[in-house]
């Protein structure tokens, strides 16, 4: 009797618990798209970070590579080479993101939602398990694609180039 009274009265505030669930749920579906798109745009700056590194590191030793080629290296060592060096630039990378990364983010967020009831820390290993293989594929395939990009040339050619 009392609720019908209060819920009549145009002046008393009157919201379930339904309501404070809907809102939640919609603010924490803002939330995640926020921060799914802030971690798309910083997964695209890496990615072209990454594709930029190696292709300048690969264009900028041209001649070491030709040089290489001269003594003795095939074009498949060269090519092994390189791919070894990338797949170690990616596990760098990825040893710095899961050990410093996921620490950041911990005490990032937990500073954010520190005394919120609503809001908790959930660690999730499931975007590093869909970038992973990813990332391991653009380590092994963009060195290989350079690479056969400068070894268009001849060694001599290449050997001949001013830097």
């Amino acid at each position: 009797e009392i609720g019908l009274l209060l819920a009549n009265n145009p002046e008393v505030d009157f919201r379930s618990r339904a309501d404070y669930i809907a809102e939640m749920k919609s603010d924490n579906q803002q939330f995640a798209l926020i921060g799914f798109t802030l971690c798309a745009v910083i997964l695209l700056i890496g990615i072209l970070n990454f594709v930029n590194t190696t292709m300048t590191n690969i264009f900028s030793r041209k001649q070491e590579l030709a040089m290489l080629q001269s003594v003795g290296m095939t074009a498949k060592q060269g090519k092994k080479m390189l791919v070894l060096e990338s797949i170690y630039y990616m596990a760098l990378a990825l040893l710095v993101f899961v050990t410093v990364g996921y620490a950041v983010s911990y005490f990032a967020v937990n500073t954010v939602t520190q005394g919120s009831a609503a809001y908790t820390y959930k660690f999730s290993v499931v975007p590093l398990m869909i970038c992973f293989p990813v990332l391991l594929l653009l380590a092994c395939v963009l060195p290989i694609r350079v690479y056969k990009n400068i070894s268009r040339d001849s060694v001599v050619h290449r050997l001949r180039e001013l830097e």
